[in-house]
């Protein structure tokens, strides 16, 4: 099992944190969102 350890199980939640910010900053740009529309995403605000 990989997340023995709670290290390593806050290290690979960090590491998908990572990751995830990078696909959605990859989606955006791919759609052309501007910084307003992401925020309605993201549920930030309007």
């Amino acid at each position: 099992m990989l997340n023995r350890t709670p290290e390593l199980r806050q290290r690979h939640a960090a590491d998908i944190a990572v990751i995830d910010r990078e696909i959605d900053e990859l989606v955006y740009r791919m759609y052309g969102l501007n910084e307003v529309e992401r925020n309605i995403v993201e549920g930030d605000g309007e």
